[in-house]
């Protein structure tokens, strides 16, 4: 279990949110952006990652603010250590929706096999699928 404490003195809080926070909109909305659902893909090993790890076709700042979106939603962890940040996903996202992650990734797998494109471009409801035009 992932210790809930949101300040550690001399460091800033990392926006964590509480596991009974965690809904459905928010990880949804989340995962809503391509640079999000990027890096969404590279957490579901299950192993911590460092900054190196995720795409390298953005800007330091734009990678903390999409790292931010992704702890505020409960669907990432960041775990401080020296000067390095390691990110996980969230355990209890998989808890309190089983199995929600594994589809999305692999509808947007599905969509960019089947010719829709890159899914990094596209419209958040064409990655997963979804005619947005009919949305």
């Amino acid at each position: 279990m992932i210790d809930e404490g949101r300040y550690v003195r001399g460091m800033r809080s990392l926006d964590h949110c509480a596991a009974e926070e965690i809904n459905l909109a928010g990880v949804l909305s989340a995962l809503a952006d391509p640079i999000r659902l990027r890096i969404a893909r590279v957490l579901c090993d299950g192993e911590e990652h460092v900054q190196a790890d995720f795409p390298a076709d953005v800007s330091q700042s734009t990678l903390s603010h999409h790292m931010k979106r992704l702890r505020q939603a409960g669907v990432a962890w960041s775990r401080p250590e020296g000067t390095r940040c390691y990110v996980s996903l969230r355990p209890e996202l998989e808890q309190r929706f089983p199995g929600l992650l594994a589809t999305i990734l692999a509808a947007a797998a599905a969509a960019a096999a089947a010719g829709a494109g890159d899914t990094d471009a596209a419209p958040a409801g064409a990655a997963a699928g979804l005619n947005p035009s009919r949305a």
